[in-house]
């Protein structure tokens, strides 16, 4: 048995003689064929062998089994795996039993590995192993683990619920935008950001059509410069967030802000794309201008409220008064004067004790104590001597603020005399007009007849003539609340002694069974003697005054609590007292308002408490009014229809009538007052008016309490986490790995980090005090200054420049910088290395087109070499015919046209080949479809051969786009090599140009909407397998026989589309043929240029030509063919002979016509030096093909390419001169 890796070793290398599977070489061949197959198997697999179920595993399985294995090996399957023995055991025995095998996927374990026990996840199969004697002898397992997969989709899962939950909460709006192909896409909130259609492609041409004007120029270059679109692209960039902000415009004409947030994703071909989110920050834009609005008056409003202050302080008829934190007074306004004679000096100074009351000194000294506390004094009175020695009273308001009492008194001895005087007159007048008499009576004292009016007989339920006769006091008493009887009898007593005034509040039960809270009042008068003899008197309903004065106890009390818990059951308790409840409770609400939580109840003695949580369902159907925000009153809950069905719930809470009051915050249900009562209850008005009452001070108490802690929370961090940060920035300071830097506005270094020493060598005292520019490579001054100059005005986003080490060598630092208070914060990162690499990124890619480019111009190599032998042919055939004497005139015209027919299509031959040969960088540039295609088809027939026929279909009207036309005609080479290699050599090529208005859907890309080009190329050879179709475009994948193909044909086909906004589709059928369709932006046609073609003009009228030329037999031809036109030719060998004549005098010429190619000096580098010395002389090149120009360019030369015919010579020569003259026209005008 060979190979099995390690687990095979083990089995050849045990000795298993002393074990039940005996020697190994006595195992059966069905054991050995089964193991050896487990053991080569590349996954996890296993055999279980015999009853016992042996265990024998490969590799993979002993990894699974972790710190077991090897332990496992060769043991019974149920020994070892005891864990997992219970499930696995059965199966096993089932298959050996029946032969049956099975296969089960994700199905989930508990293991016990590495240490710990697992949930694990497993897609395995059974098959039973055939014995020697037929019977089943064992049982093979082919196993997957997929635990880390389905822990990889939970996760997945998971982090996708949490962004959308994020997404909806935030109320954000997302959008993923292409640049490459101008697509968009944006979600539903972000459409509606933006007032876009709900449904359908969008572009960003949409979007940003939707960006205020005043916005949109600034918006579209910001993200044009982040996503390095028309301009190099910084890398740094992918680890940023491009923050945007802008106004859009709806079709309706309303506006929002928004504020974009996205960051930048590196496609696999080059291409960037960034994901995003919008926020709409109209609210937030709205209050920043409010606030704007607000402060810029407010140093003016204050002035004038200092102003306002002073004039109140010298005329306020109260008195005004500052103290310290002990109460010595430091100024008073002269008020106190006026009032209670004292001058200012002899008040300032001292405290108040020398002037209060002796009986007030104890309470004034408790509240200033309060407001040393923090507290406000709103009603606080006391007495105050006057210089004459009598007393005033005073009645006080006074605020702490920073160590001082800021107080305010108002004399109201008058008042309080007038109000005393007054009190009984008053309490009837208002009993009176408020309907709050109850009635009235008189007591007969020796004779002890308690006689009442029909008024207080009605209201207690009395017989009036009862009444009108007499009652017995006993009986009256007796409707006296329990806990009240006692205080009215000692009241009684206490006024029958002294006689006079009587008052006293007591409960009593009236004719409706309720206890209802009165005052009486009464007046008891006695004889000369002293004897008692009459005690008249009135019952006044007091009520609605009492829980006035609970209010106002319970606003008192709330400021000495603190936290909301207390302030919530002091409420309670209020609120209970005051109606005389048997519980009241505060209950928050759950976010579906379906439960309540009591954390806290006021109970009435012998009470049960309902704390906890409770269900709304279990208590009525009143929940939903309560979800409304209406308050639900209930007097009887056994006979109200929304709780009578629900009597059992209530019974162990005791609890009859309710009352629950709900809060309501951004139309959701948060809290509810909960009023409970014992027994049935009719509840009134005041009384639910009174429970809101205390429901909304509480809370407006306790929303102050919460923000006056987090406010005391924050200032109490404030100073450590200023120095925290402080200390931050130093540590980044000096611990930045980064160089950071603080210049002013002329350059000047201030502030160098300490990672200076580290990334350039300097120690930063060696470069504070300098200008930067003593250290960046001079090349780059120009762009830095400019750089700088825009830096102290703005944030400068992106800035690269070379920066010399302390050894002489230069480092690339790019840097973003931020200006603040005239200096500017600079941080620069050293990305030389990042540029060295983008610079062989570029230089291999440069040498892949060179090489994709080689390949096609190979491919052509032969048919241009054919078709030129057959040019040459027909010139020397006809040469030959034109030498014989006797060719008649008819003939010599008929060979000397053929000639020069010959010569044309040679030179557009050969025009075609260095056009597509050319070597230079990629540039894009707007050119006509249909032209290169038409152009591009004679070529191809002689790269395909005389056996593939060439069919072209081009559309009536010029179809445009902006591409790198090279590209394009590489593009289609490529296409057409492949084409002929697939017919062999024979069979059609179609060509088709045509417009289209979408992109179609192509691999993993939607389709997208606009104009684009599609050129298609159709061959009849063999067409692809559909496995191999997405395989095409694979660099170096190719189908040909070694030295026939390199596979880059096709991937330059598929990075040109893609470079060009565009794409590439294939459609094949295997023995029909193969469809290519490149798509390409369509753009519009170029402007027409303005200058007006030369007309042709034979004759040069003495023009004066100064031709350049190194090859004797092409000079001497080409100034004897300028002199037979009408020319001045002068013949220069070399560009320095040129200049040199040039010297002798530049007016002795009118152009100067020189051939590129040339030694030493170069047509280019000749016409630049006379451009340099005389500017108006106009220069012509003339050039077959040249590197030079092929790399640089023409420099802004007219050129004439070889052969070129005497009436292009004239025209183009006559056209240069012809500038000149208008150019000295218009100057001596």
């Amino acid at each position: 048995m060979a190979g099995g890796g390690a687990m095979g070793r083990r089995i050849r290398e045990t000795d298993w003689s002393a074990t039940p599977l005996g020697a190994f070489a006595t195992w059966p061949q069905s054991l050995r064929s089964a193991l050896s197959l487990v053991l080569n198997a590349k996954g996890i697999a296993a055999l279980y062998w015999g009853a016992e179920q042996w265990l024998l595993y490969n590799d993979a399985y002993g990894e699974a089994l972790g710190e077991r294995h090897p332990r496992a090996f060769g043991r019974p399957m149920p020994e070892v795996l005891t864990d997992i023995a219970p499930v696995l055991g059965p199966q096993v025995a089932e298959v050996l039993r029946t032969g049956n095998g099975f296969a089960i996927e994700n199905f989930p374990l508990k293991m016990r590995r590495h240490g710990r026990d697992e949930e694990t996840v497993w897609t395995y199969s059974f098959s039973p192993v055939q014995g020697e004697e037929g019977d089943f002898a064992g049982v093979l397992l082919l196993a997957t683990e997929m635990t880390r997969q389905k822990a990889a989709e939970r996760s997945e899962e998971q982090a996708r619920t949490r962004l959308e939950t994020a997404l909806k909460v935030a109320q954000l709006g997302t959008f993923h935008w292409h640049p490459s192909t101008g697509v968009i896409e944006v979600d539903a909130r972000g459409r509606e950001m933006f007032g876009l259609p709900v449904e359908g492609a969008l572009t960003q041409v949409d979007t940003f059509g939707c960006i205020a004007p005043e916005d949109v120029e600034r918006v579209r270059t910001d993200a044009e410069v982040a996503m390095g679109i028309g301009r190099p692209f910084d890398p740094e960039n992918l680890r940023r967030i491009v923050d945007l902000n802008y106004d859009v415009i709806h079709p309706d004409g309303s506006r929002r802000s928004i504020l974009s947030s996205g960051t930048i994703i590196q496609n696999p071909d080059g291409t960037r794309r960034m994901l995003g989110t919008f926020n709409d920050v109209t609210a937030f834009r709205l209050a920043e201008r409010q606030l704007r609005d607000q402060n810029a008056t407010l140093e003016q409003r204050i002035e004038q409220s200092i102003k306002d202050r002073q004039r109140i302080w010298q005329v306020s008829q109260d008195m005004l008064l500052v103290s310290d934190g002990d109460g010595v007074w430091l100024s008073v306004n002269p008020a106190w004067t006026r009032v209670l004679g004292w001058t200012e000096a002899e008040l300032v100074g001292r405290t108040s004790e020398w002037l209060e009351h002796p009986d007030d000194q104890a309470k004034t000294r408790a509240e200033i104590n309060r407001l040393a506390e923090g507290l406000t004094t709103l009603a606080f009175e006391n007495r105050f001597r006057t210089r004459a020695g009598d007393y005033r009273t005073l009645a006080w308001t006074a605020v702490p603020d920073d160590g001082r009492f800021y107080c305010v008194a108002r004399d109201i001895t008058e008042e309080r005399a007038r109000a005393e005087a007054q009190v009984d007159a008053e309490r009837v007048r208002l009993a009176l007009s408020a309907g709050a008499i109850i009635g009235t009576w008189v007591w007969d004292l020796p004779t002890d007849r308690f006689t009442v009016d029909e008024a207080f007989a009605t209201a207690f339920g009395l017989d009036p003539a009862l009444g009108r006769e007499g009652i017995p006091l006993e009986r009256i008493v007796a409707t006296v609340h329990p806990d009240d009887q006692a205080g009215l009898a000692a009241a009684i007593n206490e006024a029958i002694d002294r006689g006079g005034r009587y008052a006293h509040q007591y409960r009593v039960r009236r004719h409706d069974g309720r206890y209802h809270w009165l005052e009486a009042n009464g007046h008891v008068e006695h004889g000369p003697d002293g004897t008692p003899l009459r005690f008249p008197g009135i019952l006044i309903d007091v009520a609605p005054r009492r829980l006035n004065v609970a209010l106002g106890e319970l606003g008192e009390r709330l400021r000495g609590l603190g936290t909301p818990e207390e302030l919530a059951l002091a409420a309670a308790e209020t609120v209970g007292l005051a109606l005389g409840l048997s519980r009241v409770a505060y209950g928050d609400i759950d976010a579906a308002a379906r439960r309540i939580v009591v954390r806290q109840d006021w109970l009435a003695p012998g009470q049960p408490s309902i704390a906890g949580t409770h269900e709304f369902a279990k208590f009525g159907s009143y929940i939903e009014a309560l979800r409304r925000g209406e308050d639900v009153i209930i007097d009887d809950i056994t006979v109200d229809p929304r709780t009578a069905g629900q009597v059992e719930s209530f019974k162990p809470m005791d609890l009859i009538a309710l009352v629950n009051l709900p809060l309501m915050v951004r139309g959701q249900l948060k809290v509810v007052f909960c009023l409970n009562q014992s027994r049935p209850h009719a509840w009134t008005s005041e009384e639910v008016s009174f429970a809101r009452r205390v429901m909304d001070r509480t809370e407006v108490e306790i929303a102050r309490r919460v923000a006056e802690r987090e406010l005391r929370a924050l200032n109490a961090s404030l100073e450590a986490q200023v120095a925290e940060r402080t200390q931050e920035r130093d540590r980044v300071w000096r611990n930045a790995q980064d160089l950071q830097f603080v210049i002013d506005g002329e350059g000047v270094l201030l502030a160098v980090s300490p990672s200076a020493t580290r990334l350039l060598g300097w120690a930063p005292e060696e470069m504070v005090g300098r200008p930067l520019f003593a250290f960046t490579h001079p090349d780059g001054h120009p762009a830095s200054r400019d750089a700088l100059r825009q830096a102290a005005h703005e944030p400068l986003p992106s800035h690269r420049n070379q920066y010399r080490h302390k050894d002489g060598t230069y480092r690339w630092i790019s840097w973003i910088t931020t200006p603040e208070n005239g200096l500017v914060y600079c941080y620069g990162r050293d990305v030389t290395v990042e540029a060295q690499q983008a610079e062989n990124l570029l230089q291999a890619e440069e040498a892949l087109r060179q090489s994709q480019k080689l390949e096609a111009i190979g491919q052509l190599t032969g048919g241009v070499a054919h078709d030129f032998n057959n040019l040459l042919t027909v010139i020397k055939s006809s040469t030959d015919l034109l030498k014989r004497p006797d060719l008649a005139e008819e003939r010599r015209t008929r060979y000397i046209g053929a000639i020069s027919d010959t010569v044309d299509r040679a030179a557009k031959l050969t025009g075609q080949l260095l056009a597509f040969a050319r070597r230079q960088a990629l540039k894009p540039e707007v050119f006509s479809v249909d032209d290169s295609v038409r152009g591009l088809a004679d070529m191809m027939g002689t790269l395909t051969g005389s056996r593939v026929r060439i069919t072209v279909t081009l559309p009536d009207t010029p179809c445009f786009v902006n591409a790198d036309a090279s590209q394009f005609d590489t593009a289609l080479v490529n296409l057409a090599v492949n084409a002929r290699d697939a017919m062999d050599g024979e069979g059609r090529i179609t060509l088709r140009v045509r417009t289209v208005e979408a992109l179609p859907a192509v691999r993993t890309h939607a389709a997208v909407n606009g104009p684009y080009v599609a050129v298609s190329l159709s061959d009849t050879g063999t067409g692809i397998p559909p496995e191999m179709v997405e395989r095409i475009f694979e660099p170096f994948f190719t189908t040909k026989e070694t030295g026939k193909g390199t596979g880059l044909g096709l991937s330059q086909v598929f990075g040109f589309s893609k470079q060009s906004g565009g794409e590439v589709t294939v459609d094949s059928t295997v023995g029909e043929g193969t469809t290519f369709t490149l798509y390409l932006p369509r753009v519009a046609a170029p402007a027409p240029s303005e200058e007006a073609e030369v007309a042709e003009l034979i004759d040069g009228h003495g023009t004066r030509v100064l031709v350049v030329e190194d090859n004797v037999e092409v000079g001497t031809f080409a100034v004897q063919t300028l002199s037979d036109l009408g020319y001045a030719p002068t013949l220069a060998a070399d560009g320095a002979a040129a200049l040199a004549a040039l010297a002798e005098g530049a007016d002795r010429f009118d152009v100067v016509f020189s051939d590129v190619m040339m030694p030493g000096m170069s047509g280019v580098e000749l016409g630049q030096e006379v451009r340099r010395l005389h500017e108006d002389l106009p220069v012509v090149l003339t050039s077959g093909y040249s590197h030079v120009l092929a790399k640089d360019g023409t420099h802004g030369f007219e050129l004439l390419h070889k052969p070129y015919s005497v009436e292009q010579l004239s025209q183009i020569l006559r056209k240069a001169a012809a500038k000149r003259w208008r150019k000295r026209v218009t100057r001596d005008t």
